[in-house]
């Protein structure tokens, strides 16, 4: 197979092997393997910037993950950003998510109950994102990172019938992912979506040593800085929430 100059070979030999005579080749198995193979080159990139063991940590701590919504161009583009240090540019790169591409992105989340049953608080921080200000970034925040950890943990009381506590819910939104996206190597990225949120959007502050990044935590104690509230952040919460969407 060939993706532009790259090319990917595949070999199976499981029928021409003595010890497995007679076996027929299993075409639902190959033909999965030959995707997973096509989509490691077309998604070469985005795998390699995942494994960076320098670039992907520094992205991580800033809130920036391989969002379903990122892959395909905006990932590698951020990441470039990052790689030569020009992160003064980054207001240029927010300025793609406009009215349209953030309602291209949202307008199939009511297709799903646990969207539909708060769509007027989701649309609220949708609507305040796109004011575009300040204060409309701070809103969008303050409301829609509630309905982040709302959400699954809705879904997770259906099914245990209890409230989780964060690493309980944690741990239920990985599982999910990996449901829905059964290779570790999916574009889902399970696991790693999992360490994201153990290290971003969770994660707890520290008032002793003055380490209070903007989590779910800071921001509903009331610890958070409000230089913090920024439109990276809004955004972000649009991106967990649309991730979330393909877990489901």
């Amino acid at each position: 197979m060939r993706v532009g100059w790259k090319f990917g070979l595949y070999f199976n030999f499981t029928a021409n092997s003595k010890l497995t005579k007679g076996t027929k080749l299993d075409l639902s198995q190959i033909s999965y393997e030959l995707g997973s193979a096509y989509r490691s080159l077309v998604f070469e990139e985005e795998y390699e910037l995942i494994k960076n063991e320098e670039l992907y940590p520094k992205m991580l701590s800033d809130g920036w993950f391989p969002f379903i919504e990122l892959i395909g161009g905006d990932y590698q583009e951020l990441s470039k950003l990052y790689s030569y240090e020009w992160l003064d540019q980054i207001d240029d790169f927010l300025k793609k998510f406009d009215e349209e591409r953030i309602n291209t992105m949202t307008e199939s989340w009511w297709s799903k109950k646990q969207f539909q049953d708060k769509r007027k608080l989701i649309e609220a921080g949708i609507s305040a994102f796109l004011q575009d200000t300040n204060s409309g970034y701070i809103n969008c925040i303050n409301t829609l990172y509630p309905q982040i950890e709302g959400i699954m943990g809705l879904e997770f009381h259906k099914e245990h019938g209890k409230k989780p506590k964060f690493k309980e819910l944690k741990e239920y939104i990985r599982n999910r992912a990996q449901n829905r996206f059964s290779s570790k190597w999916s574009l889902g990225f399970p696991e790693y979506f999992y360490e994201f949120l153990d290290k971003s959007f969770f994660q707890d502050f520290e008032l002793a040593t003055g380490k209070i990044d903007l989590t779910r935590h800071s921001s509903a104690h009331g610890y958070a800085k409000q230089e913090d509230f920024t439109k990276v952040k809004a955004l972000q919460a649009l991106l967990i929430l649309n991730q979330i969407f393909f877990y489901l």
